[in-house]
């Protein structure tokens, strides 16, 4: 998972350029992924029979990401982070739905 904290380090180096200004530093507060609420899981099925991408890839792989793969890349002080795991898989969904960053925002 080295690869994966080198690649939000390239990231964050490249914000400080483009915004012009030291980023304050975050912290990890590693947080477990809970699990899909039986009722989600269910209004899902039910509204996708056949199934979906999204679906296929939770039966399938399970949780793909863990808070503790990101660890490297952040502060041990500053203000708690969004969670790690959560933005690379909204990442991986924005990429497979070919949007910009600022549809995806509006998505979430």
């Amino acid at each position: 998972m080295k690869l994966i904290s080198k690649y939000y380090m390239e990231k964050i180096d490249i914000l400080k350029v483009v915004i012009g200004r030291q980023i304050e530093p975050v912290s990890l507060h590693p947080q477990p992924i809970p699990p899909v609420p039986e009722a989600t899981e269910r209004v899902a099925r039910a509204a996708f029979p056949k199934g979906n991408i999204y679906l296929q890839i939770r039966d399938t792989l399970g949780s793909i990401y863990f808070d503790e793969d990101f660890a490297d890349v952040f502060s041990v002080r500053g203000q708690p982070a969004q969670s790690p795991w959560r933005l690379a898989l909204i990442s991986v969904m924005q990429y497979m739905e070919n949007l910009s960053d600022r549809q995806a925002c509006r998505l979430q």
